[in-house]
């Protein structure tokens, strides 16, 4: 009812007649059913209707048969005036949009050819330098636009406003921060195969999904036996021990030198507590102030699951984040309905955790 027209309520106000009207004759018009709607419920016409004997009730009917033609025409032409007026509206926004799209075309395709003039699209630091010299800032300006109008690309630095020089300085941020990404991405495709090695001692070197690189501890504390105090606090901070012991033997490489180079990321930060009690928290970044610092929103961790985090009632932003507090990036985090979120990887998160504080504290 809430989203019916107008018209539609006369029937469905009271009594729901209209369902019932349209189940019987679907193709009739809107005019009929009203009056069919109007005539059951209208008590006071039915039953003066009633009073008349047989012979005035023909003719009444015979009446009111010829008189009804001339309203349906009257009706029918106010329902084709207001369908015509609709058309002419959607048509009207069709067309619009069909202007926008064939002018936004035009325009990439002006792009493309004032790129083509100068040797076609720059895809090196050194092509920008070459740009400017031979094409100027009008090059520069259709580099931009080719980037991010035709490639659809999304960055900062991709603005045509300022000088020669503040467009170039703009290019060649934007190539040096998309090297960076698609280094890390290559990177992180790389990481996530499984890798085994065949040796004598049967050692099986596994490619953790957290980042791991080379280890700063020397190779004879690998095989050095661990104290109680050590065996304790790992019984304490990972479960099922006993499955873990008799799978084999993984060789875990750490490296903490972390730089911030794109946004969406999700990381594991390092902080203390009042107490000075350390512990870490699992965050996405939201803005990349330096190599060294960005803002990050964090998640809170779920007391059900020690894989499940949610959003926090009071939102937890930092605005400024050091690298060096960084021990975990590229984590796969995902969400089915944006309220609860799945780190899968949580226990080798918590294990890079413990060779962090193995490491600097």
């Amino acid at each position: 009812m809430m989203h019916s027209k107008l018209h539609n309520l006369l029937g469905e106000a009271c009594f729901g007649d209209l369902d019932f009207s349209l189940f019987k004759r679907r193709n009739a018009s809107l005019h009929h059913h009203a009056t069919i709607n109007m005539l059951k419920r209208n008590k006071t016409m039915s039953n003066w209707f009633k009073s008349k004997p047989s012979y005035k009730q023909k003719e009444l009917l015979k009446k009111s048969s010829c008189l009804a033609q001339e309203i349906r025409n009257k009706n029918r032409i106010e329902v084709r005036s207001i369908q015509g007026s609709l058309k002419r509206k959607l048509q009207d926004a069709k067309d619009e949009a069909d202007n926008k799209y064939r002018e936004l075309q035009r325009t990439k395709e002006d792009i493309v050819k004032e790129v083509r003039k100068h040797g076609g699209p720059c895809l090196t630091l050194e092509d920008v330098d070459s740009l400017l010299l031979e094409g100027g800032k009008s090059a520069l300006k259709a580099e931009i636009k080719y980037q991010k109008m035709v490639l659809n690309q999304k960055s900062k630095f991709l603005r045509v406003t300022g000088s020669a020089a503040d467009l170039k300085e703009n290019l060649r941020n934007f190539f040096h921060q998309k090297e960076k990404s698609d280094a890390a991405i290559s990177t992180n495709a790389e990481q996530k195969q499984f890798t085994y090695l065949d040796s004598d001692e049967e050692d099986l070197m596994l490619a953790s999904p957290v980042p791991l690189a080379p280890s700063h501890q020397s190779p004879s504390s690998e095989n050095e036996p661990k104290s109680e105090t050590e065996n304790s606090d790992t019984e304490d901070d990972f479960e099922n021990t006993d499955t873990e012991s008799e799978a084999p033997s993984k060789t875990v490489r750490i490296d903490f030198e972390y730089n911030f180079s794109r946004t969406g990321e999700w990381i594991a930060v390092f902080y203390t507590d009042q107490d000075g009690k350390p512990y870490f928290v699992v965050g996405e970044v939201i803005e990349v102030l330096s190599e060294t610092e960005a803002s990050v929103n964090y998640l809170q961790q779920c007391r059900v699951r020690e894989t499940l985090f949610k959003v926090p009632d009071t939102t937890d932003f930092d605005a400024k984040v050091k690298n060096k507090f960084v021990f975990a990036w590229n984590i796969l985090v995902a969400t089915t309905n944006g309220r609860i979120w799945t780190v899968q990887e949580i226990k080798d998160v918590k294990m890079r955790f413990k060779e962090y504080l193995n490491l600097y504290f």
